[in-house]
Order: C-alpha cells, then sequence, then structure tokens
C-alpha cells in the first residue's frame, strides 16, 4: 500500500472539496448576499410565539404552513408535550416588516413538500390564500403566522401565550468561546503526541488533519446550506474528538515498527503502518457511522441537524487518518532535506543498508577462509605488508 507515493493525490482531493466550500462562501456572501454560512436562529435571534391551537394537530402540517406563510426556512416549530400548545420560532431576519408582494412570491416560489392534512380543516394552500388575501402591508412574521393559525385552526387572541423577541444564544461571546474549544483542544491534542511519541511533528502532522476535517465540515455546510446554531458547533467539536482516534492508532504503529527496525526508511514505516492498521480503522468508522446513521433517518429534526454534520466529519476524519496525516508527518519530517528519489516498497532496504550487509558479507567470506588454511591466510598477509 503505496500512501507516501500517492499522498499527492490525497492532497489534490482535500483541497478540491474545502475550495469548492470557501468558493460557495465568497459566493453566497458576495453574490447571493445570504451570507458566507446559513446561521440558524441560535446565532441571530428572532420572535418566538406559543399558542394553544385548542385541539390536537399534525405537526408536520404545521411546520408546512409556517413554512409556506412566512417563508422561513430556519423557522422552528415545536409541540408541547401533554398539550395542545405549539412554540414557533422565526429568524430575526424575518421580523422586518413584509409586503403582501414579497410573501407572495415567496409562496410561488417555495417548493414544500407534501403533508398529509388534518381532517375537517382548510388545506395550507387554502390557509395561505386566506392570509395573503387579508395581509396589510406592514404585517411581520409573526403577524401572518397568528393569522394562519385562526384562520385553520379558529384561534383568538386568548390563544396566545407568548409573544416576544428573544436574542441570540450564541452570538459573539458563544462563538469566541467555542473558538477558544477548539483551540485549546488543539493545543492539548499537539502536547500530548508530543509526549507520547517524543516527536513534535506527529503533533502538527494530528492537528493540520484535524484542521483539515473542520474545513470540510464547514464546506460542505456552506454547500448544502446547513443551518448552523448550537447543535453544528457540537457537532464540530465532537468531530475533532472522534477524528484523532485513528490518526493515534496510525501514528502508535509507526512508532512500535520503528522500534523493530530502526534503520527502516520512513516512507516504508508509514506504509506499512498505515497498512496494518486499516482494517482497524475503516471497521471502526463503519461502526460508527452505522448507528448515526441509524440517528438521522429515525431521529426528529433537531436530531438530523446534530447528525448530519458528524456523518460528514466521520467520513473526512476517516479519510485523513489513513490518507492525510501520516503523509504529513513524512513531508514534515522532510523539510529542508532532500527526500528520496522513489519510495521504498515494504521490505525494500535503503542503499546503506545494503552496504553494510555487503561489507558484512565480504568480512564472513574471509573470516571462513582464515579458519579453514591458516598458515595460507598468514603468508597473503605476510605479502601485502611488504
Amino acid at each position: 500500500m503505496k500512501v507516501v507515493e500517492k499522498r499527492k493525490i490525497s492532497y489534490i482531493i482535500s483541497l478540491t472539496v474545502i475550495c469548492l466550500g470557501l468558493i460557495f462562501m465568497a459566493y453566497n456572501g458576495l453574490v447571493k448576499k445570504t451570507g458566507i454560512f446559513n446561521f440558524g436562529i441560535d446565532f441571530k435571534g428572532g420572535t418566538v410565539v406559543e399558542v394553544d391551537l385548542g385541539q390536537e394537530s399534525n405537526i408536520d402540517e404545521v411546520k408546512d404552513l409556517v413554512l409556506n406563510v412566512t417563508g422561513d426556512t430556519n423557522a422552528q416549530v415545536q409541540e408541547v408535550i401533554d398539550s395542545t400548545h405549539v412554540i414557533v420560532k422565526l429568524s430575526a431576519e424575518d421580523k422586518k416588516e413584509v409586503t403582501v408582494e414579497d410573501t407572495t412570491e415567496v409562496v410561488e416560489t417555495e417548493e414544500v413538500e407534501e403533508v398529509v392534512e388534518t381532517e375537517g380543516l382548510l388545506s395550507n394552500d387554502e390557509v395561505v390564500e386566506k392570509v395573503l388575501a387579508q395581509a396589510k402591508d406592514g404585517d411581520k412574521s409573526s403577524d401572518l403566522v397568528l393569522k394562519a393559525f385562526e384562520i385553520k385552526y379558529g384561534t383568538t387572541e386568548d390563544s396566545l401565550v407568548q409573544l416576544e423577541d428573544f436574542a441570540s444564544t450564541v452570538g459573539d461571546e458563544m462563538t469566541a468561546n467555542a473558538l477558544k474549544s477548539i483551540f485549546l483542544a488543539c493545543l492539548a491534542i499537539l502536547l500530548y503526541v508530543a509526549y507520547r511519541f517524543r516527536d513534535i511533528k506527529m503533533g502538527f502532522a494530528a492537528i493540520l488533519a484535524l484542521c483539515h476535517d473542520v474545513l470540510v465540515v464547514l464546506a460542505f455546510a456552506a454547500i448544502f446550506r446547513l443551518s448552523i446554531g448550537n447543535s453544528f458547533i457540537a457537532a464540530i467539536l465532537t468531530v475533532v474528538g472522534y477524528s484523532i482516534n485513528n490518526t493515534i492508532v496510525i501514528f502508535d504503529r509507526v512508532r512500535e515498527n520503528a522500534k523493530g527496525s530502526a534503520r527502516a526508511h520512513k516512507n516504508t514505516l508509514v506504509d506499512k503502518s498505515v497498512k496494518e492498521t486499516l482494517t482497524r480503522s475503516i471497521n471502526t468508522s463503519i461502526t460508527t457511522l452505522v448507528s448515526v446513521l441509524a440517528l438521522y433517518f429515525l431521529g426528529v429534526d433537531s436530531i438530523r441537524e446534530f447528525i448530519l454534520p458528524i456523518i460528514v466529519g466521520l467520513v473526512a476524519g476517516t479519510f485523513s487518518s489513513i490518507a492525510i496525516a501520516a503523509p504529513l508527518w513524512y513531508d514534515l519530517i522532510y523539510i529542508g532535506k532532500a527526500k528520496p528519489k522513489k519510495a521504498l516498497a515494504e521490505g525494500e532496504e535503503t542503499v546503506e543498508v545494503k552496504e553494510v550487509k555487503e561489507v558484512k558479507k565480504e568480512t564472513k567470506k574471509e573470516t571462513k577462509k582464515i579458519t579453514k588454511n591458516p598458515q595460507k591466510a598468514a603468508r597473503k598477509a605476510a605479502k601485502k605488508s611488504k
């Protein structure tokens, strides 16, 4: 397995994904003016509306109704257990006053999945049509939601339990704390790896592999416009903690193999170590991936928001552990030094080792000759001395 020899291909694949993410960030921020990332309510703040519908409701249908009326793709709808209350959280950007024309355009262009309609009630399309007919210039998103609930479920002013603005729960302070957490985690990993393996370059290679995993997840979020909130930050920290595991296992095997063959070349050590741990790394990742996929397909929306970045991070982390971390260590070793022109295959020996073996072989032959005929060997030695 020639990991070192093929490392440039691995680097190109990773850089392509990361650069693609950077392109989408620039496009979303500079061209579409929607921001480099799709920051959720946790970052932006917004409005919370709690209403007593007075009857049991289909939560998916309520979500669909809110999306149709407001066009807020980041809106969150929760049902209160053992009650007929629902809580709707709307993004801060949708607190602005909207016109009937703006709302109509959103409804006409938004592609909405079909949901099961509650028996005896108006369909969501009919409700949206009535809301738009009654809407006034200057109505806020929360006003449109309340009007939709009134038409569909017959709510009144007394049904309104809560209506208030809420500030960002993440904001600058939480963002700074998250960055500090990642920095401190990377610093601790660097010191641990450097102490355990007595090689600071292994620590730097592990940190660079972690940065790779985080950048791939961020690129995925930028490309597919994932909602970024508390759950996304938690997922990033989870990926950082999990991703280092396979890398440490490979580096540990490199250390063991280096002890067993002190004269072995570094590229031989890397290839051999990755090959020996490959099955273990893949099996571990697949086992974890099966578990998180079950959570993704069977969990609720809030769980999916947390699990999806983890799935991407698992794939990126497995790839970086096998094809990025160890080759980076190899490159760091040869910074400012001449690298061997050709990577050695497993079991192949360096030129220095071959020369030493040749000398030993010649010495062994001479020893045998002296042992068989010591007198002849003595005469030859005497002639050479003269």
